[in-house]
């Protein structure tokens, strides 16, 4: 009959403690780059991360999900748009400076969607994104380091 924990138990949950510690723990998230029918080009603007900032719609994944169900998910969110059937994949990287991987894809679109911000959201959209907003190539707003990372593949691919 025991009496409590022995010096084994002990070592045991230490030695799974320690493999957990170094373990690699990463997220993974996926954006979307949507251009419209006059080439321009579709960016968020969060109220909360970055908020000087803007970035390609998109965000975390959720268990059970997969990359291409998180994109259209985030994209419906934040912006209204319904992109089930016109997701492309472009790439997968690891983010630099983070433990999180991003899936990154592109849409092009037939039309103009205006105006995106009209749109019925859930107040709990309205507290993370400001805005949606459509941008001529050749004037951009500052976009955030992730959403920089995700021209860079674009351009690569």
């Amino acid at each position: 009959m025991r009496n409590g924990p022995t010096a084994s138990d002990f070592m045991t949950k230490f030695v799974r403690g320690s493999l957990w510690l170094f373990r690699a723990k990463f997220t993974a998230g996926s954006f979307v780059f949507i251009e419209n029918a006059k080439g321009e080009e579709l960016y968020v603007h969060q109220r909360l991360h970055n908020r000087h900032k803007w970035g390609l719609p998109g965000g975390f994944q959720r268990r059970g999900e997969t990359p291409e169900q998180t994109a259209v998910r985030e994209v419906r969110e934040e912006t209204g748009l319904d992109l089930s059937q016109r997701l492309i994949f472009v790439a997968q990287y690891r983010q630099p400076w983070a433990q999180h991987y991003d899936n990154l894809y592109r849409a092009q679109l037939d039309s103009n969607p205006y105006p995106l911000n009209d749109r019925k959201r859930r107040w709990l959209e309205w507290l993370e994104i400001r805005e949606a907003r459509w941008f001529d190539p050749d004037g951009r707003p500052t976009l955030t380091r992730e959403t920089t990372e995700a021209h860079q593949r674009l351009r690569s691919s």
